[in-house]
């Protein structure tokens, strides 16, 4: 006698764990999409960004290429094209008038393009490459300080402990000086003795200038008695209503240009600092 066994097969627990990984695998896909997209998003922005920077300085060389060539009197067509790195950059020049150029420089990187605008005109005056120009107060150098190139200076050139200038330095004469603060109405009644050998007294006069300008020299009105040594003069700032203690310039009172009687005598400063208008400043 023959027993027969029937089996019943239960497949719902292979199909559970063939949805469980489907599931997880869907969850791992949302999350490593979340966090490459930005990062990929950042790397485009990045990309653009800096071909558009790229294409900015090549525009920018194009027209520098062509202000060169004008300024050096090389031959130059009305459209010009740089190529740097694969990318290219297209310059047109354009008469205005007879004393006006415009450049005009067109840089294309990667399809990011860039535009860059220059007039150029001639007109009286001294051209300089790569130099500095520097206005009436002078140039102050020290330290090993070095200018590498070409400088014009409305005043004077002071240059001390192996201060160098490797191109042409020009002094020209300074502008005409304007006088900010004066006192010189009637004759002064009283008078201070300073500077003697014995009991030394520095005598001082508190001013405010109506312009922010650098000071250059002072005029004092001044005589000497028997035979004085030279004396330092002081510009120094405010402190608590009386003369700080640094000073912001000095100059030297030559004993020499000083006569027995009253006059004006001009002390030179140096360097030449810039007062502001509305400060307080005294004259040591």
């Amino acid at each position: 006698m023959e027993r027969q066994t029937k089996r019943k097969v239960n497949n719902q627990s292979g199909a559970a764990m063939l949805i469980s990984v489907i599931f997880f695998l869907f969850i791992s896909l949302a999350i490593i999409s979340g966090l490459v997209s930005p990062t990929v998003r950042e790397f485009k922005n990045a990309n653009v960004n800096l071909s558009s920077k790229k294409s900015y300085f090549l525009a920018e060389s194009g027209s520098e290429d062509a202000l060169y060539r004008i300024l050096k009197n090389m031959a130059i067509s009305a459209s010009e094209s740089l190529t740097l790195d694969s990318n290219s950059a297209t310059t047109t020049i354009t008469d205005i008038d007879s004393s006006t150029k415009q450049i005009t420089s067109l840089g294309d990187v990667s399809n990011y393009q860039r535009k860059t605008n220059l007039t150029l005109s001639t007109s009286a005056g001294v051209s300089f490459n790569y130099g500095m120009q520097i206005g009436n107060g002078g140039l102050v150098m020290s330290n090993s300080a070095t200018i590498n190139g070409n400088v014009y200076v409305n005043g004077n050139i002071t240059g001390s402990n192996s201060a160098k200038i490797t191109g042409t330095a020009i002094a020209a004469d300074r502008t005409a000086e304007i006088v900010d603060q004066i006192n010189d109405t009637g004759t002064p009644t009283n008078t201070i003795q300073f500077g003697i050998t014995a009991s030394t007294q520095d005598a001082a006069q508190s001013f405010i200038t109506a312009t922010s300008d650098v000071v250059t020299q002072i005029s004092v009105y001044i005589k000497k008695v028997g035979t004085p040594s030279n004396a330092t003069v002081r510009i120094t700032a405010d402190s608590g209503g009386k003369p700080a203690t640094n000073s912001l310039a000095t100059g030297t009172l030559s004993a020499s240009s000083v006569t027995t009687s009253y006059g004006w005598v001009n002390i030179v400063l140096s360097p030449n600092v810039n007062l502001s208008t509305g400060t307080t400043y005294w004259l040591v």
